[in-house]
């Protein structure tokens, strides 16, 4: 999958502000596979929480990281 940091943001957006979206990457440059954003209300991740999300014709999996945190992880793999 070749997600860009910004196809990200711009997606998870719809649920709430994002303050922070961070790709993780291999030394090389490639995606490790997951991500994390944070949004400014932590109940943004709750509507998250509710849907299935398909990127770029994949399905992502979604976790909540904390509780009553606005951290979400996305597998993106």
């Amino acid at each position: 999958m070749t997600l860009r940091l910004e196809g990200l943001r711009q997606y998870f957006s719809e649920f709430g502000k994002v303050e922070d979206c961070l790709i993780l990457r291999d030394p090389d440059g490639r995606s490790r596979g997951f991500a994390f954003l944070t949004f400014e209300d932590p109940s943004s991740v709750n509507k998250v929480m509710v849907r299935e999300h398909v990127l770029d014709g994949k399905t992502v999996r979604c976790n909540r990281l904390l509780r009553d945190s606005g951290l979400t992880n996305i597998s993106l793999d």
